[in-house]
């Protein structure tokens, strides 16, 4: 289980610095195609960290009943 929380922690950090990246890309790019796919772009990094995020809740959720389960 740790083993995965690991690669959602990675996966939210990979998103949250690609999303970075691709803000600072928009911020110079003048062509109007260009600049509606890095949105398209950040918005689906933006859903990853969320989700991410949310599993990450659950999964906690889950310890702390299992934990209870057996205390």
């Amino acid at each position: 289980m740790l083993n995965m929380l690991d690669k959602t922690k990675g996966s939210m950090y990979y998103s949250w610095k690609a999303k970075k990246e691709l803000e600072k890309q928009l911020r110079t790019t003048t062509s109007l195609t260009k600049r509606n796919k890095l949105k398209d772009r950040i918005q689906e990094h933006t859903n990853n960290i969320k989700n991410n995020a949310k599993f990450q809740a659950y999964l906690e959720v889950a310890e702390q009943g299992v934990t209870n389960m057996f205390n």
